[in-house]
């Protein structure tokens, strides 16, 4: 069991096996302005489409460093824990792109104290994504198994940018 520095802020990794780092950080901010250009013409370039400043910013780390990031709305988690997890079986999950995914415990998911809210090394969850609401954003990094990235990735034939690198 983890304290994040920010002290309002718990991780709990289950297993390390699965998910050897995890970091994550709080920011607050009330204006986002819009994506620079030459950043969504470098996205562009990379075949990613602009979505927002801050999920454009995580996506340009992770084509510069190879490091996927994801940024959740915080005041969407039902409380400052993140667990990291297995999934139960038949556990059930909104992606941001809007498909359901039905899980089992093969899969690892980062959770709040409630529910799932993202398929690990994959994709985050509808329910805590970015929007022009947002103020209060977690932002995480982490390293997770690919072996088990790359069999969840396979079973779901599904694939996203962080899938590919982990």
């Amino acid at each position: 069991y983890c304290i994040n520095k920010d002290k309002e802020l718990f991780i709990d990794i289950e297993d390390y096996n699965l998910c050897p780092r995890y970091s994550a950080k709080i920011f607050k901010s009330d204006n986002y302005p819009d994506t620079p250009l030459w950043l969504k013409n470098r996205l562009m370039q990379c075949d990613i489409r602009s979505i927002s400043l801050l999920v454009d910013l995580t996506n340009y780390v992770m084509l510069e460093f190879g490091q996927p990031l994801h940024a959740f709305d915080l005041n969407k988690l039902y409380s400052r824990k993140i667990i990291i997890r297995k999934a139960e079986k038949d556990e059930k999950l909104i992606l941001i792109d809007g498909s359901e995914k039905i899980l089992d415990e093969n899969d690892i998911v980062i959770a709040d104290e409630k529910r799932a809210v993202a398929l690990a090394g994959m994709m985050g969850g509808k329910d805590t994504e970015i929007s022009d609401e947002t103020k209060e954003i977690l932002l995480e990094s982490a390293n997770f198994n690919g072996v088990s990235i790359m069999r969840t990735s396979k079973k779901m034939g599904f694939r996203s940018e962080a899938s590919n690198r982990f």
